[in-house]
């Protein structure tokens, strides 16, 4: 087992590339999953006239 002292900065580094890379990814697939389903299902059940206003907290949350 190796100690923090030995952790040289290639073997720091590299899982945390992957971590944030696999957060990164999962998380934004997810959301955008989710932004699509919840805007076809509003076109589908003809609540399409309320799709403006769920974009303008998705475009604050954007900009943020």
């Amino acid at each position: 087992m190796r100690s923090l002292a030995d952790a040289t900065l290639t073997a720091t580094l590299l899982p945390l590339t992957a971590s944030v890379a696999t957060y990164y990814i999962v998380n934004t697939t997810l959301l955008v999953g989710a932004i699509a389903v919840l805007a076809s299902l509003a076109i589908v059940n003809g609540a399409w006239i309320w799709l403006p206003a769920a974009a303008v907290p998705l475009f604050v949350c954007y900009r943020l």
